[in-house]
Formats: C-alpha cells, sequence, structure tokens
C-alpha cells in the first residue's frame, strides 16, 4: 500500500545525476527566483550541501556574503506554496539518502530516516 505522502513527494524527487545536470553557476544568484526551494550546492562535481528555503535567491546570496559555505554551483527544485508543509521532510530525505558534507551527520539506518520514504528516494537515485 502506497502512503498518500508518498504521492505528494513525487514531484520532489530526483535522483543524483539529474541534480547534477540542473545545476548553474554561483554567479547567476541574483537572478534565481524568490520563491520556496529545496536547493543543492556543489563543489565541482561533489554535492556538498541540501537547504531548504522561502527566498530562494536570497538565501544563496547569503550563503555567498557569509563565505562559510564555499561553492561553485547550485541545483534547485521549486515548491509551490501548496506544498510549503513538506518542504522540510523532503530535505529531510535527501540528507539522509545523499549524505552531503556539510549536513550534520546522522548516523545511518532506516530508523532515523523520514519514514518509508527514504527507501523512495534510495530507489531513486
Amino acid at each position: 500500500m502506497v502512503c498518500p505522502l508518498h504521492l505528494y513527494m513525487a514531484p520532489f524527487l530526483y535522483d543524483l545525476e539529474t541534480l547534477k545536470g540542473l545545476r548553474i553557476g554561483k554567479e547567476l544568484a541574483p537572478t534565481l527566483p524568490q520563491c520556496g526551494s529545496i536547493y543543492f550546492l556543489w563543489q565541482d562535481d561533489d554535492l556538498k550541501y541540501v537547504g531548504q528555503t522561502r527566498e530562494l535567491n536570497m538565501r544563496i546570496v547569503a550563503h555567498m556574503r557569509t563565505g562559510q559555505k564555499r561553492f561553485t554551483h547550485i541545483s534547485y527544485i521549486t515548491v509551490p506554496p501548496a506544498f510549503d508543509w513538506m518542504t522540510a521532510y523532503v530535505e529531510a530525505c535527501y540528507i539522509h539518502a545523499l549524505r552531503p558534507d556539510w549536513n550534520i551527520k546522522i548516523p545511518p539506518g532506516p530508523e532515523r530516516a523520514p519514514l518509508a520514504h527514504l527507501r523512495y528516494l534510495n530507489d531513486a537515485t
């Protein structure tokens, strides 16, 4: 039986190669849309960070201004306002499945993953 949340999440789940193909240079950050998003920071071909925000361009520019996270590329998935309620959950699924270096390390294991959706995302990667 498929959980109804699974149906809502499907449009937001991409494998790592697709996310890599969506990358843009960080110099384009000021032109990014002002919308809710799950974003991915890359250092060349290595995924380094997964985050979420309600204001994408401002958040990326803030990362660049502080200099704490040095990255070369960005990819992102926009989240329509109607799905705002699940942004944190989808972000958590990506963090658990892709294990980016700069996100807080959580011991691996399905017992720490966001329910059964981690398995779905792992199947997609």
